[in-house]
């Protein structure tokens, strides 16, 4: 802004306008990412539940799944894994490449199958 200023003043004002727009869009770039810059994914394990949470922007969704019929899957269309239960679904690992979300699935499918194993502390499993 600085320098379109600087232009403005030896007589050059049309920079200015442009100056201006091109500040705005850096503002709204900067606002957009930090408005997304904490999304991000939680599972928390259970001895009778699990529960996703995602959290995008400023909204934020809770999955709560019994352990009874809980399956977990790498969803073949989408690549995420998918968690149903009950007649309930939801997808995560959105935030992981794909060789971490097969190593995700194994370490939650461990985890589900012994609740008294090593990812398993008195207050649940926070993966």
């Amino acid at each position: 802004m600085g320098v379109a200023l600087a232009w403005a003043w030896q007589g050059s004002w049309p920079i200015l306008p442009f100056a201006v727009l091109e500040c705005l869009a850096l503002g709204l770039a900067f606002m957009f990412y930090c408005r997304h810059a904490q999304d991000r994914e939680r599972v928390l394990v259970t001895a009778d539940q699990l529960q996703v949470d995602n959290h995008s922007g400023s909204k934020v969704v809770r999955h709560s799944f019994s352990r009874r019929g809980l399956r977990v899957a790498i969803d073949e269309a989408t690549g995420l894994i998918a968690i149903q239960s009950q007649g309930q679904e939801s997808h995560i690992g959105r935030f992981l490449t794909r060789p971490q979300r097969q190593q995700f699935l194994k370490d939650l499918r461990r985890a589900l199958a012994d609740p008294g194993g090593p990812f398993f502390n008195q207050s649940g499993l926070g993966i």
